[in-house]
């Protein structure tokens, strides 16, 4: 009967209740998007690598010869020794530009084959004996290599020598990568083609996880000159993940304070509606206590409801978002939505929890101070009181205000700005009552002295009457929340919707080809135009580095897109770039400059080229920030073309071609360029792009729909359910001094002073939480620039 109650209640009042159960929805699926998405991370990257690379934990390469006794101190490991070489396969073909079209092919040596099969790197049950090789079955189909036939390789002496096949095995993980051409050999093969015996590398799967860090540590003591690469989760990629997950703190706080607001304003209503119930339920005799548990059955059911919805809805959506993590495809044939796991369901426990815990707690003391309420007060009382202004929650919200604000701006921590904008937001939310008062009777005197009493009567009641005082506090609360949530979706949303480029055929992966080389595209039918656009995937380390042995790319920590500064207005996704750099001028993206712990005009030395046999270190300046983000997700320096070919040489990444026949530039393109690379129109770039942003588009759509939709919906259906509540009191108006005229201007300017007030001061306070929100966004390497 209770239940019927208090859903025909809930039903009765459409507006109220679509608005609640939006604020709990919108909060329910923020909490399991921020609870879950640090996990998730970890998972589908752990998952990753373990496709990758097994399940090992570190890649070592020394600078000595590595046994088991340099791991004699260390927690137990089952170590895989390993060797490397490259050969290269030859194609020749009179018809084309290119004579000779040539690729790389990666020998790999282990000392143990049963071992890599153990630790998840190969698959296949492979035997290999003196003078055999396993070859790759991409690397079988492109040279049709056959099991028998015999591959020539070359030795440190330059001496040719041949190999059998004696199988073939599927790509898996570390043998996708690049272009799959890949050979197993024996040892014997490797140090033959190289010269060098001594195993410097080794692959380590630590058997208990939790001594990953202690083994680590135990062995760069006992061996101070090798690299330890980490394959679990890095330091800077754990770091990345924290930082993405404070983000989806910080959208959950947002939203999180839009639903405390608007749920607390429409709750005072709701009490006042039920003071009827009340004084039936207390006048039959029913205890305190269970008369608040009778009235807080309804707020139980939003809690209930719409925290149920919005885990259903994550539910339905997690799978979109995670598909964007299949990144992978080159080392993974799973989906993103298969490395990302299963979401516990714990964790929609606790979002339903704590959104009915707040369901709860933010009407209880509303609504026991009404039960306390004696009946006889009940029956003549007037529903819509003065507003009380409480000088302890005044001192109390300044105070949090400053506190806000001086944490926030002062302390360089993510956490402690994500707390510094519940502060201030909270705060504002308790001292701007007093604010608004003191503005509405400063403007009540002075509509007094210019004989305007209508318009001084309207400013009163508008600092007066809860109703009003309601309305301000939510529209203040929510305008914030909602600026900040507007202003940072609309720079994400230009940042993912933003061209990289602007050229009619983009040709991209070139790898070994010289720009000497490549000089023939510009004689191509229908190139109006052909920039080359020179980049090198680089290990590149602040301060001085030595190098001791070999670093894998794809292991380590420090690897960063280093460009040559582009000379052309092709590429908007590079932003606003200098015309030129000067020798020693960087610009980098922030996140990098602070790794490096460099600030604009600041110089440091930075080591490139840390795998190669020769690291070169330079002096260089910190001439700007980089804003490369919508090019190339962060991670970026831009150095002067000098410094480039200094490091790299003159082999361009890309081409940008501008044509008035873009068709006939690209189909001869096509038919010209016989390396490994990608030819596409503009249509199809574009295509490619709108696909990669799709879903993060319409998350943002949806976020900043939501909350400009629940600032609306909140403010005017707060709006109704007052003018609701104060009929009686204009009626008395009408009744004695005021005409319906005169009442309809009062309500005009009462809510028009009411509205401008809240709007101006959300406006100020907004200024300090955008910059605060937006410090947290580029903190996370973001690179946002809200302004």
């Amino acid at each position: 009967m209770l239940l019927r109650f208090t859903l025909k209640n809930m039903f009765e009042k459409p507006l109220r209740l679509f608005v609640l159960l939006l604020c709990v929805i919108i909060a329910s699926f923020a909490g399991c998007l921020a609870m879950d998405i640090g996990g998730t991370l970890k998972n589908v990257f752990r998952e990753m690598m373990s496709e990758m690379l097994g399940s090992t934990d570190y890649l070592i390469s020394a600078d000595k010869k590595l046994t088991d006794a340099c791991f004699a101190n260390c927690p137990e490991a089952n170590i895989l020794y390993m060797q490397s070489a490259q050969k290269r396969e030859d194609t020749r073909d009179e018809t084309l530009y290119t004579y000779v079209i040539s690729e790389n092919v990666m020998l790999w040596a282990f000392d143990d084959v049963d071992k890599a099969r153990q630790l998840g790197l190969i698959t296949e049950n492979i035997t290999l004996g003196s003078g055999e090789a396993s070859i790759s079955t991409h690397y079988s189909e492109k040279y049709g290599y056959k099991i028998g036939d015999k591959i020539t390789l070359t030795d440190n002496d330059d001496e040719k020598f041949t190999v059998t096949v004696t199988s073939i095995f599927k790509e898996k993980g570390i043998f996708k990568l690049g272009n799959s051409l890949t050979m197993l050999v024996p040892k014997e093969v490797t140090q033959r083609m190289t010269g060098i015996t001594d195993d410097v590398k080794a692959m380590v799967d630590v058997l208990d996880d939790s001594q990953r860090r202690t083994f680590k540590e135990q062995f760069l003591d006992d061996n101070p000159n090798s690299e330890v690469n980490d394959l679990f989760i890095g330091e800077d990629l754990d770091k990345m993940i924290n930082n993405i997950t404070a983000v989806c703190a910080m959208v959950f706080v947002l939203t999180f304070l839009l639903v405390i607001f608007v749920t607390a304003s429409f709750t005072e209503k709701i009490v006042q509606e039920r003071m009827s119930v009340i004084g039936t339920l207390r006048s039959i005799g029913m205890p305190r206590g269970k008369t608040t548990c009778i009235l807080m059955l309804e707020n139980l059911c939003y809690g209930l409801i719409g925290s149920g919805i919005g885990c259903a809805l994550y539910a339905a959506v997690r799978p979109l978002w995670t598909q964007l993590m299949a990144v992978a495809d080159e080392v993974t044939d799973k989906a993103g939505s298969e490395l990302a796991g299963k979401v516990s369901p714990l964790l929609y426990a606790a979002a339903i929890l704590c959104a009915v815990a707040i369901e709860i707690l933010i009407p209880l003391s509303a609504v026991i101070g009404a039960v306390k309420t004696p009946i006889r007060d009940i029956i003549f009382a007037n529903r819509d009181t003065e507003y009380q202004v409480s000088r302890k929650r005044t001192i109390m919200g300044a105070g949090m205000v400053a506190a806000g604000l001086i944490s926030g701006f002062l302390i360089p921590n993510i956490v402690c700005k994500i707390i510094a904008v519940l502060l201030i937001t909270v705060g504002v939310a308790f001292s701007i009552p007093a604010v608004i008062r003191f503005l509405t009777e400063k403007l009540s005197v002075f509509f007094d002295k210019h004989r305007m009493p209508v318009a001084g009567f309207a400013a009163l009641e508008a600092g007066s009457k809860k109703t009003n005082m309601g309305n301000a506090v939510l529209i203040v609360t929510t305008i914030i929340a909602t600026t900040a949530i507007f202003l940072i979706g609309a720079d994400m949303l230009h940042w993912a919707t933003k061209p990289c480029y602007d050229c009619d055929v983009l040709i991209q992966d070139f790898t070994d080809k010289k720009a000497k080389d490549l000089d023939y595209i510009h004689s191509l039918d229908g190139v109006d135009e052909a920039v080359f656009l020179y980049n090198y995937l680089d290990i590149v380390k602040p301060g001085r580095f030595e190098r001791d042995d070999d670093i894998v790319l794809i292991a380590s920590d420090d690897v960063v897109n280093v460009y040559a500064l582009p000379t052309t207005d092709m590429l908007p996704g590079f932003g606003k770039l200098p015309d030129s750099l000067e020798a020693d001028a960087v610009l980098m993206d922030k996140a990098i400059a602070q790794k490096f712990g460099l600030k604009p005009g600041k110089s440091a030395e930075i080591t490139f080229h840390c795998d190669g046999l020769f690291p070169m270190t330079r002096t260089v300046r910190l001439l700007d920030y980089a804003n490369t983000l919508s090019a190339t997700q962060g991670g970026c320096i831009i150095i002067s073309p000098e410094l480039y070919r200094l490091l790299y040489g003159t082999k361009p990444s890309t081409v940008l071609i501008r044509s008035s026949d873009p068709a006939t530039a690209k189909e001869s393109a096509e038919h010209a360029i016989t390396d490994d690379v990608r030819i596409q129109s503009r249509e199809e770039y574009s295509a490619e792009r709108v696909k990669d942003s799709r879903t993060m588009r319409l998350g943002l759509y949806a976020i900043i729909a939501a909350a400009l939709l629940l600032t609306m919906i909140g403010i005017s259906g707060n709006q109704l359910v007052g003018f609701e509540s104060r009929r009686k009191e204009f009626a008395l108006l009408h009744s004695t001094s005021m005409t319906r005229k005169q009442i309809a201007r009062m309500i005009f300017l009462e809510n028009g002073i009411s509205f401008a007030i809240s709007v101006l001061l959300s406006v100020i306070i907004s200024i300090p939480v955008t910059l605060l929100v937006t410090n947290v966004f580029n903190s996370a390497g973001m690179g946002l620039s809200v302004t």
